[in-house]
């Protein structure tokens, strides 16, 4: 934007920054040969003047259109005179007399009408034509003439106001009176800015960006009483505002200053109207998208008027303008006409791709026979055909495109009505002869590569795509062709239609590629249903769908979810509903299983007691509770590095301490089920051959078994058992997943780990720790002397920095034991509850069980034993004899008696 210090001032300006008429005390710049500079006076006299003026137009105006309605009624009238007296209506010589003259007379008046209508309409002064310079080098075309006083005799002087748009002329004068009510001199940008929050444009900016306008309008009010030093300036901001609409209209090469104009350079230049916005949590980028979200709207409407309009002239049929071609009759069976679809006002209207069309154009004009567009399903192949075809249909292409039509062949139509004859081959070489006679067809091919291996049925005729490609090259038939990028690879790469149609990579669209493909959508969408989207749902569906949903590309999931949300609001609130982001984290949720969007107030106590909730199913381990509990919190806040997965942990210690039980509460915990864990025992990947069962083997089209389980359930826990097991370059693997939260696997298929939670657990060094514990040394000794020497026989430095955290399990103790067997009860307890029977244990039974499961070697483990035989097996003989019924009461005594309390009969 404009800086203060570009513009020029005459230091012989008064204070009060009225100028004389002299050039030299006017503020401007100097854009390359033309000198810009605001020559504007409002008081009184002058709106009172323009007033009369604007009166005076209107009463010519309409002293103009009486008298051309006279001349109407005039000529109807010696009409209708002729009719009755019967004259011939036909002989010149009865058209003559008074009427006739008043008729002449009024069309002069109606052709001066018709000129001052369009002269006030399009205005003869225009922002300087901007295709002259580089609309992104602005400021140096500024700063290189910055101070070049001595040459403004050969510059054309150019003054603000006069390219002013009748919409923004309108607002100053509302502005200036609002600004004499308020008690100021001249205008300032707020007040300005307090007059924009009326215009109806900036009702729906406001509109989409979520600001409520009254109190939106009560700050402004509130700030321009505060403001008193906004009376005198050298060089006000109001000013400086009109000076950076200028500039915005140029860079947009806009020929007039409007309205969207003034609101981007008060977003942009003046300090108080962007804190507004900051402290109503809307940003400036987010001011500038909305403004080109309104903006597109105009300019979709009016670029689908131009095509229509244009497209008349468009032949309907197989005939072009020239009168050369000719029909196509057995085409027409196996094809559909995408340029009169367009001329119909079918098809969609082309975003955020107009460059890819003009590759496109470029790769045609350099004598190719035409191109293969390679891109993934959902990433808009059709989109950029579609806008081709409008544009074919309004002739806004290239020479070489005019005057041909945009044809769609069906290769599944064409093969089906033909294979049964055995007549694939002939029939394909009578559509391209149909083609080649007609010389104004681009074919279109769907999905390309289905042409590769196809031949007559029961025949070992030649390929379907050799006789394409031999007819391409020897008639330059002009094709355009869609694929995969893996069926390029497999189909194309090496095939003959490679080396006539050239490649065209369409990748994904960018974050606001996407941002501004929805807002074209967003139009019909709001109309289909009555609900109005938000600038930041727009912005958080484009998020969330890159970060969380996986399996599908852009911008064909964006689309997905903003018509499903749209429908999610239409039968939740009503008609005439704004959709939030709030309300598109809702429907994301629900589809990937994890908590998105706000914090609610339940869910916020819940992450903030997360280790009180752990410590329900898994007993002492403190250290690696608050490690998985922190990473939680992290996660749900977003702070954290989303290209990564959400937290990398490995657990080390002895065997039955509570590894896997504390994986199994945090996938319950974050992800709502245990089911969301997948676990993988690394003792089975004991040899390097193991990759292929992990990734896929290579040319399969079947996946790995890791690799298939992440990308089916991205969202998930991953547990390594055991992952001192595993071959090194297995870990290798993972040292990958865990630096750059993504992995490939043998199809190239690109696998997302970032909404995964990666716990490794070891029992490597575990007689090491115990040893170590049970002698009383510090635990933080103990993990350093495991990262430095114990554990190197295992694991490589580098992968063991790849984790987020090392968490040191210690050995259980007898306490600790006795309340996991309370624990371990309590699951016995829920399973008879669902038979109708109450159970329970004495303190005796539970220490005495605690005491049999103890063990310094194996943890917990034996404990598990233990309850099964001894509680398991009793209560499953007596629920098999018919000893224990519903409403009785089990008791669990010392030494594994089972005690039963029979409950009464009714």
């Amino acid at each position: 934007m404009l800086d203060k210090s570009i513009i020029i001032s005459c230091d012989k300006c008064p204070s009060d920054g009225k100028c004389s008429s002299c050039l030299d005390h006017r503020n401007y710049v100097i854009l390359g040969n033309y000198l810009i500079y605001w020559n504007r006076e409002y008081s009184d006299l002058s709106v009172f003047t323009d007033q009369i003026r604007k009166t005076i137009k209107v009463i010519i105006n309409l002293i103009l259109i009486i008298f051309t309605a006279l001349g109407l009624i005039a000529i109807f009238y010696h009409a209708y005179l002729l009719k009755v007296t019967n004259k011939d209506l036909l002989l010149l010589n009865n058209w003559q007399g008074a009427y006739l003259l008043v008729f002449w007379v009024s069309l002069m008046f109606a052709m001066f009408l018709f000129y001052r209508l369009k002269r006030n309409r399009f205005n003869f002064e225009k922002v300087v034509n901007s295709n002259s310079f580089d609309p992104g080098s602005i400021s140096s075309q500024i700063s290189a003439n910055y101070g070049v006083n001595n040459q403004k005799e050969k510059l054309t002087e150019k003054n603000i106001y006069d390219v002013l748009s009748g919409d923004v002329k309108k607002l100053l004068v509302k502005s200036w009176f609002l600004s004499k009510k308020k008690g100021s001199k001249s205008i300032t940008s707020l007040h300005l800015f307090l007059s924009l929050l009326k215009h109806e444009s900036v009702k729906l900016i406001f509109s989409r960006l979520g600001i409520n306008k009254d109190s939106f309008k009560q700050k402004i009010e509130r700030l321009i009483e505060e403001r008193e030093d906004i009376k005198q300036k050298e060089l006000s901001d109001f000013e400086v505002t009109m000076f950076n609409a200028y500039l915005l209209a140029y860079k947009s090469m806009s020929p007039h200053i409007r309205i969207n104009h003034i609101l981007t350079a008060l977003g942009l230049s003046n300090e108080d109207v962007v804190e507004l916005f900051l402290d109503s949590g809307v940003s400036v980028d987010q001011i500038n998208n909305v403004i080109t979200w309104v903006k597109l709207r105009d300019d979709l409407r009016g670029r689908y008027k131009r095509y229509k309009a244009r497209s008349i002239f468009k032949p309907k049929g197989a005939m072009n303008r020239s009168m050369t071609a000719i029909a196509t009759p057995f085409l027409d069976r196996f094809s559909q006409d995408m340029t009169y679809l367009a001329k119909m006002g079918y098809l969609d209207l082309n975003v955020a791709r107009d460059n890819k069309i003009e590759e496109i154009y470029r790769i045609i004009e350099t004598d190719n026979n035409g191109v293969i567009l390679v891109g993934q399903p959902g990433v808009g192949k059709d989109s950029i055909i579609e806008g081709l075809a409008n544009r074919m249909a309004a002739e806004e292409v290239p020479k070489h495109l005019q005057d041909k039509r945009l044809i769609s062949l069906s290769l599944s139509s064409l093969v089906s009505k033909s294979s049964v004859e055995g007549q694939v081959e002939s029939n394909l070489l009578r559509v391209m002869n149909e083609i080649i006679r007609s010389g104004n067809i681009i074919l279109i091919i769907q999905d390309i590569h289905n042409v590769v291996g196809v031949t007559s049925a029961g025949t070992e005729n030649v390929d379907l795509s050799e006789v394409l490609a031999d007819v391409i090259a020897k008639y330059d038939v002009m094709i355009i062709g869609t694929t995969t990028p893996n069926d390029y690879t497999k189909y194309l790469e090496r095939n003959p239609l490679s080396a006539n149609l050239l490649k065209v990579d369409l990748p994904e669209p960018n974050f606001n590629e996407t941002v501004q493909i929805l807002e074209a959508k967003t139009f019909a969408i709001e109309n289909k249903y009555g609900v109005y989207f938000s600038y930041q749902a727009i912005e958080r569906i484009v998020k969330l769908t890159s970060n969380y949903i996986h399996d599908r590309f852009q911008p064909s999931k964006s689309i997905k979810i903003l018509e499903e949300v749209a429908v999610m609001v239409r039968k939740a609130k009503g008609k005439n509903h704004l959709v939030t982001a709030g309300d598109v984290s809702k429907i994301v949720s629900e589809k990937v299983n994890i908590p998105l969007g706000e914090v609610s107030a339940s869910e916020s106590d819940k992450l903030m007691n997360l280790e009180e909730l752990i410590h329900k199913r898994i007993i002492g381990q403190h250290e690696a509770v608050k490690m998985v509990s922190s990473s939680l919190r992290r996660a749900r806040a977003e702070l954290r590095d989303e290209s990564k997965p959400i937290t990398n942990l490995l657990f080390l210690g002895p065997t039955g301490v509570g590894k896997t039980e504390l994986a199994k509460t945090v996938s319950q915990i974050f992800f709502n089920s245990e089911d969301s864990m997948i676990r993988l025992d690394m003792s089975e990947y004991q040899e390097r051959t193991s990759i292929a069962r992990l990734i896929g083997m290579e040319g399969s089209t079947e996946g790995g078994v890791l690799t298939e389980a992440i990308r089916k359930n991205p969202f998930s826990l991953l547990l390594l058992d055991e992952i001192e097991k595993a071959h090194p370059d297995i870990l290798n693997i993972f040292l990958q997943v865990m630096d750059d939260g993504r992995l490939t696997d043998s199809s190239g298929r690109t696998i997302d780990f970032s909404n995964c939670i990666i716990i490794a657990t070891s029992n490597a060094a575990a007689f090491y720790i115990q040893d170590q514990v049970a002698l009383g040394t510090d635990l933080k000794e103990v993990k350093q002397n495991l990262l430095q020497s114990e554990l190197r026989p295992y694991f490589k430095p580098e992968f063991l920095n790849r984790f987020s955290g090392i968490v040191l399990f210690k050995p259980l103790t007898p306490k600790e034991i006795e309340q996991i067997t309370v624990l371990m009860l309590k699951k016995v307890t829920k399973r008879l509850e669902n038979k109708g029977i109450h159970f329970s244990a004495s303190e005796e039974a539970i220490k005495e069980l605690a005491e049999i499961g103890f063990s310094k070697e194996f943890g917990a483990r034996p404990l598990a034993r233990a309850i099964q035989q001894r509680v398991d097996n009793s209560l499953a003989n007596f629920l098999l004899t018919g000893k224990i019924g519903r409403r009785d009461k089990v008791v669990l005594e010392r030494g594994g008696e089972i005690r039963i309390e029979k409950a009464k009969k009714f």
